[in-house]
């Protein structure tokens, strides 16, 4: 008998905030949403017949009664937001969710708005290069920059903070160098002036953000929070061979990170050695985020993957939805078709017992990001 995960509560251990006014969004607005693309020509002519929107518009087709994607922009067009978003939440049985807000904030509903919309338990993940983007333009000093910026990390809003985020695969990639304070220090000058001087200022590669990024690290490590790391797929301003996981083992073997948690994010197509370095390290964990959601297709192999080369309490589930609700949906639903089909391949092949596949089930999709966010205010 298939083993079914449908109620299965679900903690989504990382995703990000939805867009003001989403559910007016248009056809091409809307896959804009789904698609790691900018391209307009693309999101016209060729993202329709992805197989993941495919799935996607058919998955919402059954859970709202209509049929192909016109029929669904109309239908969301007219539903009542808080209903239509929390019935979602629902459907896939969302508990609660981990929020990086610091992804096009401007666009997006604040994460208190979030949690009062969605109605459940949130939590955030702040966004280490928004902070130090922020602190940098605020100080004339290295001194003072190095203060403000892990008092800004240390600031708790209405919203819990339960771990730091970086993004540091698109600013320069993953192989972070051991750079000391005096090189740091060397650096303020120029990389403020470079940041302040930018249109668009962000932060790139050199050595005051590899000091501070890792600064950040201690910092976590010293306040018992997890770092999550982008890894993998993401937006066209990143180099994909630079997100390999591996490029971060200096840093997982440095003995000065050895109780630093860090969560490598979607992982895709480097899966492998993401479940490579969790079965090494005992502070390495790893999710399937976005890989899942873009790859449906095989998001069962990507799993036998991950659980092939490392154990599951490794393991965490997340959907990286943001912007409308369909995203944390359809992640939350390829999650467990999955996983459900994942762990029944390895039942039917007696790797696991029924009982050690629910187990598994339950420590991916909710209790291991429980105990290691120590999220409170669950049942």
């Amino acid at each position: 008998m298939a083993i079914d995960l449908s109620k299965y509560i679900f903690i989504d251990q990382h995703a990000h905030l939805l867009l003001k006014r989403q559910q007016e969004l248009d056809a091409i607005g809307f896959r804009k949403c789904l698609s790691e693309s900018r391209s307009i020509s693309f999101l016209q002519d060729h993202f329709p017949q992805s197989l993941f929107y495919q799935d996607l518009l058919s998955q919402c087709g059954e859970l709202w009664g209509v049929e192909g994607e016109e029929s669904l922009i109309e239908y969301r067009v007219k539903a009542q937001p808080t209903d239509y978003i929390r019935e979602m939440l629902d459907d896939v049985s969302i508990g609660g969710l981990i929020i990086d807000d610091g992804f096009s904030s401007d666009e997006m509903i604040e994460i208190g708005e979030f949690a009062q919309i969605t109605g459940r338990p949130v939590w955030r993940a702040c966004r280490i290069e928004s902070v130090l983007e922020s602190t940098i333009k605020q100080v004339n000093s290295f001194p003072e920059l190095a203060s403000l910026f892990i008092e800004s990390l240390a600031h708790q809003g209405r919203i819990k903070t339960v771990a730091l985020k970086t993004i540091a695969a698109y600013r320069g990639g993953l192989d972070l160098s051991l750079v000391t304070k005096e090189q740091a220090i060397n650096d303020f000058d120029q990389a403020k002036s470079t940041l302040m001087q930018s249109q668009h200022p962000r932060i790139t590669r050199r050595p005051l953000y590899d000091y501070l990024l890792l600064q950040a690290f201690d910092f976590a490590q010293a306040n018992n929070l997890p770092v999550q790391i982008h890894s993998g797929i993401g937006d066209d301003d990143q180099d994909l061979r630079s997100s390999n996981p591996l490029c971060m083992r200096e840093i997982l073997r440095a003995q000065r990170f050895s109780s630093t948690n860090f969560v490598f994010l979607h992982c895709y197509p480097y899966v492998a050695e993401a479940a490579h370095l969790a079965s090494l390290y005992p502070h390495v964990y790893f999710d399937l985020s976005l890989a899942l959601t873009q790859n449906s297709p095989i998001a069962k192999e990507m799993i036998l993957t991950a659980l092939s080369g490392a154990p599951a309490s490794k393991l965490l589930a997340g959907t990286d939805g943001h912007s409308v609700p369909e995203s944390y949906w359809y992640g939350a639903l390829t999650w467990k078709r999955a996983l459900a089909a994942a762990l029944d391949t390895l039942i039917e092949s007696n790797f696991l017992t029924i009982k050690q596949a629910e187990d598994t089930a339950s420590s991916i999709l909710f209790a291991n990001a429980k105990e290691l966010y120590g999220l409170e205010g669950l049942f």
